[in-house]
């Protein structure tokens, strides 16, 4: 089976190489230590200064955590650091850049900040890990699925028995889709360029096993996809919404975003006939995602994607029928052979 995936990332970031004096009214070092702890800075917007965090823990020990950098235009950068043996990471931050806000996150370990005196810090509290593991769905049925992506519809089928569900893709005719678009997310500006094949294929995910199989139905194949967010939610990162478990389903896509974005809530809505919590996905000040999930069945019947303000995908389960489900239905079919990768 062929998945044709073409990402083409460009970060951009301004790196300042002028030398700056320190400050004399202002500390220019600050140390942090310890567990899932948060240092907050204000800066000027429009005044430049290099940050330089250097791991300081010894013994051998590693200090990791993220640096989130947040500017007056309501942007906001991160960039996860990963440090030991006394390394350390320097980030030139331009006036152009208009940094308002610095936030540094020590998962582990322990740091030395310096930013030649041109913050001010604000806080440092000790901070509970906010990433959790969603919870399990719960029913019986079997429904349509309707999405619209760039202009293009798929139509689909899933069925949901509590823990495990399987989502079929089921195209009128194979076609490939190309997505462009800029985006201003939650780390840097990245331009992508999506290409993907849609095909007959078949999702089955199993919270309690914590598996996932993709299954092509015209091809007879199956492979066996990582499902990240559920095995390692702690490290889940962006950049693993482009495995095909989460490229190829929304649902369990949600569930992934909600551990990468702020989630907030947005009060109670109908959807089919089912009250559904509304949920708004952020990153910064973009909206990334609305979700509706329904209150009775835990799983979102409504799904919109937003790229730059502009709709990108909408995704809707419609014409759901309680059924009582065969365990069949989420099993390999008897005959298909593992997929080999290409």
């Amino acid at each position: 089976m062929r998945f044709a995936l073409l990402l083409v990332l460009a970060f951009i970031f301004a790196v300042s190489t002028c030398s700056l004096g320190y400050s004399e009214d202002k500390p220019s070092k600050d140390t942090l230590l310890g567990e899932n702890v948060e240092a907050t800075y204000l800066s000027e917007p429009g005044s430049p200064f290099d940050l330089i965090i250097t791991d300081v823990a010894g013994d051998g020990n590693e200090s990791k955590g993220v640096l989130r950098l947040f500017t007056a235009d309501n942007f906001t950068w991160e960039f996860d650091f990963y440090f030991e043996d006394g390394g350390s990471g320097r980030w030139g931050i331009e006036a152009s850049d208009r940094v308002e806000k610095v936030v540094i996150y020590l998962e582990s370990g322990a740091v030395s900040v310096d930013h030649e005196g041109k913050l001010t810090k604000e806080v440092r509290t000790t901070m509970p890990p906010v990433k959790a593991t969603p919870p399990f769905p719960a029913g019986s049925f079997s429904a349509s699925t309707l999405m619209n992506i760039a202009g293009n519809t798929i139509r689909g089928r899933i069925y949901l028995k509590d823990h495990i569900y399987r989502y079929d893709v089921i195209p009128e005719e194979e076609k490939t889709i190309t997505v462009e678009s800029q985006t201003k997310g939650q780390a840097v500006n990245v331009n992508v360029e999506t290409t993907f094949e849609v095909k007959n294929i078949s999702i089955v995910v199993d919270r309690r096993s914590q598996k996932a199989f993709m299954i092509d139905q015209d091809e007879k194949t199956y492979l066996e996809v990582p499902v990240f967010h559920l095995t390692n939610p702690q490290d889940f990162k962006a950049s693993y919404l482009f495995s095909p478990l989460y490229f190829y389903n929304p649902v369990e896509a949600h569930y992934a975003m909600s551990l990468v974005y702020d989630v907030v809530e947005s009060g109670e809505e109908d959807v089919e006939g089912l009250l559904c919590e509304k949920k708004e996905l952020q990153a910064g000040n973009f909206l990334v995602q609305k979700a509706w999930i329904s209150r009775e069945y835990g799983i979102p019947v409504k799904l919109i994607n937003y790229v730059q303000g502009e709709t990108q995908m909408v995704f809707e389960v419609k014409d759901i029928e309680e059924v009582s489900l065969d365990a069949s239905i989420f099993e390999i079919p008897e005959g298909y052979r593992p997929m080999k990768g290409e």
